[in-house]
């Protein structure tokens, strides 16, 4: 290695590293040598390691002492390090060979944190610049993708964030969540709205804060025994603080934390009517990949002729639901349960749970005037003729 190598791989290392000639500051110098300029494809000599901490600390440590210092790090396994030596006549220096986190590891977690919505520009830059800094210099490289990242969703400000943490501050104290709570304006601004007092601020017992569709949502109850259920979406949530007031204590509260995890797998968007419905719906192959993405993988088709086939889902009717299905054209449309012997191949035998078929047609009958409705609308908006209703 040339004075050019070793002034190379000097700059790798953090500013902070081997300030002072000191023993420990060369063993730390060491340490940060091994786990940020080696790996288990590129290794270095104890004579290499040496220059290397020369460059930075102004003193030259004996290969001696560079040896023992390795072998106390691999002994020691400081910050998970696994470091490989090299056997008698072998080639190749000794090696880091796995650290606080491989390549991969640091590649899918700057994926994950270029790619997150809810951070904002700095913060992305700023997580990335860290990530980095736990991989060796070839690692580095290795994490660094050339993906085009669309900012059109990068937020102004870290809003969401500080809302999940008062809000859980606010679960774990039992106290109630008093914050603003805004919409968006035709230039992108907030727009106040107005709480049940008919002032601009909320204060609510904060029930189960979720994550749903790609939004940070919580769950709150608004009063106490004669109140009602509210779900804020935090990107909307403003200035918010732990409120004195205890939480409101009753059964309602503890009925939402029960059921949270039931309830949000039948909404869309986390809105519903509030009443859980079996649907039957006809699919084509060509877009069944979207019946999978939203109701998940443990669905199940039956009834398949064809390119089509049927599946059981449990929704809440919405307009966002509605606006899904309409999005499908015609490779989806809902299906009336036929008997109770069609309506058996969609529940395994003595299911208890199996509704009536009665109930099923009752649920087929309101998701279509729910779509009726929305056929109406749309209509209307166009000054189009609705279709009649035995259509």
């Amino acid at each position: 290695m040339n004075r050019t190598d070793v002034d190379k791989m000097e700059r790798c290392l953090p500013a902070s590293v081997g300030r002072t000639a000191t023993r420990k500051s060369q063993l730390l110098c060491t340490l940060e040598v091994l786990r940020l300029l080696t790996d288990e494809s590129h290794g270095l000599r104890a004579d290499e390691i040496a220059s290397i901490v020369e460059r930075r600390t102004g003193s030259r440590p004996s290969e001696q002492k560079v040896l023992d210092d390795v072998h106390e790090i691999a002994a020691c396994a400081p910050l998970g390090m696994e470091i490989v030596t090299p056997r008698r006549g072998e080639s190749g220096g000794f090696r880091c060979r796995r650290s606080l986190l491989s390549s991969a590891q640091v590649r899918f977690l700057t994926d994950m944190v270029m790619t997150c919505k809810f951070a904002t520009e700095p913060q992305r830059a700023e997580l990335r610049e860290a990530l980095s800094g736990l991989a060796s210099r070839y690692e580095r490289d290795e994490a660094a993708h050339d993906v085009f990242v669309d900012g059109r969703d990068a937020p102004l400000s870290n809003d969401v964030f500080v809302a999940i943490d008062v809000a859980a501050q606010a679960i774990r104290e039992a106290r109630r969540l008093r914050f603003r709570y805004v919409s968006r304006g035709f230039y992108n601004e907030d727009v106040p709205l107005v709480a049940d007092d008919g002032s601009q601020s909320f204060e609510e017992t904060p029930v189960q804060l979720i994550y749903s569709f790609g939004e940070y949502y919580l769950e709150t109850w608004a009063g106490e025994q004669d109140g009602h259920r509210a779900l804020r979406r935090l990107d909307r949530v403003r200035a918010p603080m732990v409120s004195n007031t205890p939480a409101y204590a009753g059964e309602e509260v503890d009925r939402l934390r029960a059921t949270v995890a039931e309830r949000t797998t039948q909404v869309f968007d986390m809105l519903g009517d509030g009443v859980a419905r079996t649907l039957f719906l006809e699919i084509d192959a060509s877009v069944v990949r979207y019946a999978f993405d939203r109701f998940g993988p443990t669905i199940a088709f039956r009834d398949i002729r064809g390119n089509r086939a049927c599946t059981k889902v449990t929704v809440q009717l919405s307009p966002t639901f509605y606006r899904w299905l309409f999005g499908m054209g015609d490779g989806m449309r809902l299906v009336k349960p036929r008997d109770e012997i069609w309506e058996g191949q969609f529940w395994d035998a003595g299911d208890k749970g199996r509704p009536s078929h009665e109930r099923l047609v009752d649920d087929y009958e309101a998701a279509v005037r729910g779509l009726r409705e929305q056929v109406a609308l749309v209509c209307r908006a166009y000054g189009w003729e609705a279709p009649a209703d035995d259509a």
